[in-house]
């Protein structure tokens, strides 16, 4: 058996939790995943929590949440500077562009395939 993680995954599509959920167990790398739908609730998730987390899958547009993807990771680098964050994305070449200022945070196309989310 290869390493597990505890992963924690933030989109704003059922269909896109349901997916990574069933390719992470189908490759046994997941020890957990928790699921949130909107940044905020990650945010208030990692200033509350004692867990330790392996990675963040992280979408980069949400609609109605006041607060994108990339907007988040400053926030999330302020209390876990070195967290690998994987950013979920349709490869909007501008938000890689901002994105590649920030340490430790890789990119995954979406639609998510099983053996790109592994392989990453």
């Amino acid at each position: 058996m290869g390493n597990q993680y505890f992963i924690v995954l933030v989109d704003d599509e059922e269909k896109v939790h349901n997916t990574i959920r069933l390719y992470l167990e189908r490759n046994n790398v997941m020890k957990e995943l928790k699921s949130f739908y909107s940044p905020l609730e990650l945010l208030e998730y990692l200033k509350t929590t004692n867990d330790f987390v392996d990675l963040i899958l992280l979408d980069i547009h949400f609609k109605n949440s006041g607060l994108s993807g990339l907007e988040t990771i400053p926030f999330i680098r302020e209390e876990y500077p070195y967290l690998p964050i994987m950013l979920l994305t349709g490869m909007d070449s501008e938000a890689i562009k901002e994105a590649e200022r920030f340490t430790n945070t890789y990119f995954i196309p979406k639609p998510v395939t099983g053996n790109h989310l592994i392989k990453m």
